[in-house]
């Protein structure tokens, strides 16, 4: 009926099409932050991900065709199908970070407290004995109570503070370290790392919160 008195068709219960804005060839992104953040992530991240998948393919073409499952230094992979699709993972993999929805204030203030970091002066004197046979041997070294001293300070010049947990992985048997970086502008950063069995409790814990 529309179309034979001439009136322009209307559609219901949708939205008419949007008109097609024309393509820019060169937009300056410089004036972004989110871009300026998101940019320098993905130059930090794009050389680790490429070893990462160099790193997975080499290990599928490692393990044995007729092997069922293949395990070693933290890696476990098994074949998914006929066509030797492996399927990768490892218990490191909770070693990643998280972070709130924004990292602009806390990234700034990392920033400044890196320039205000210095290396820990070495104050104390080690000896190791080689053989038993040999004379000592004397080197100097930085505790490392006086390293944390140094980031606590510059860390807490820019407000950030530090925060650490435990959790116990009661499936895989393992205890891990939480350590969260707060800043005063609400904005957080976090890491997780998976630090030892859990008959290994003592030594490698407190080492880790180090």
């Amino acid at each position: 009926m529309a179309v034979k008195t001439g009136e322009t068709p209307v559609l219901f219960d949708c939205e008419p099409p949007k008109p097609r804005i024309e393509a820019v060839p060169v937009v300056d992104m410089n004036a972004s932050n989110s871009w300026a953040e998101f940019a320098a992530l993905f130059c930090e991240t794009r050389e680790a991900h490429a070893d990462h998948e160099r790193a997975k393919s080499e290990l599928k073409g490692l393990m044995p065709e007729d092997a069922k499952e293949a395990m070693g230094h933290g890696i476990r992979a098994k074949p998914q199908n006929q066509a030797r699709s492996v399927s990768i993972w490892s218990r490191w993999r909770l070693a990643m970070h998280r972070s709130s929805e924004s990292v602009a204030a806390i990234a700034t203030a990392l920033a400044k407290a890196q320039t205000e970091l210095c290396n820990p002066e070495k104050a104390m004197v080690g000896t190791v004995y080689i053989n038993r046979s040999d004379s000592p041997q004397s080197f100097r070294y930085a505790s490392l109570s006086s390293g944390l001293d140094i980031v606590r300070k510059a860390l807490g010049g820019q407000q950030i503070a530090i925060a650490q947990t435990t959790d116990i992985d009661g499936a895989n048997g393992m205890v891990n370290l939480t350590t969260i970086l707060l800043h005063t502008s609400v904005e957080w950063i976090s890491s997780d790392w998976p630090v030892c069995q859990l008959s290994e409790t003592s030594a490698p814990a407190g080492w880790a919160r180090r």
